[in-house]
């Protein structure tokens, strides 16, 4: 369940902007890694769960990098310590994180 939740807000994402990125690690989290509440002792839920929560904290990585390369494309003078190459970065994160997922899907 957890796997087909997050597949599909993965597969209708539009991600055009840092907001649609947030937009999608919030999703991803709260269809993926905080469903089910309270302890389980089924081990492949659990990596199931952990793998979930990885892919939102990478999603919100890479729309808190964007929000900062957005802001500097906007005001030249704001001063960021980010770059594309931080972004470029954190998608490769992003990849990782869906493969992870997928290999316990």
């Amino acid at each position: 369940m957890i796997c087909d939740d997050v597949t599909r807000a993965l597969r209708h994402a539009y991600i055009e902007d840092a907001q649609d990125l947030r937009s999608l690690s919030m999703a991803v989290s709260a269809t993926g890694g905080n469903r089910g509440v309270g302890p389980t002792i089924d081990q492949e839920l659990v990596e199931v769960r952990a793998r979930a929560q990885s892919l939102a904290l990478a999603l919100g990585d890479a729309a808190r990098i964007a929000e900062q390369v957005e802001l500097t494309e906007s005001v030249p003078e704001a001063s960021s310590v980010v770059g594309w190459r931080d972004l470029d970065d954190a998608l490769q994160r992003i990849d990782v994180a869906i493969v992870n997922l997928r290999s316990v899907c």
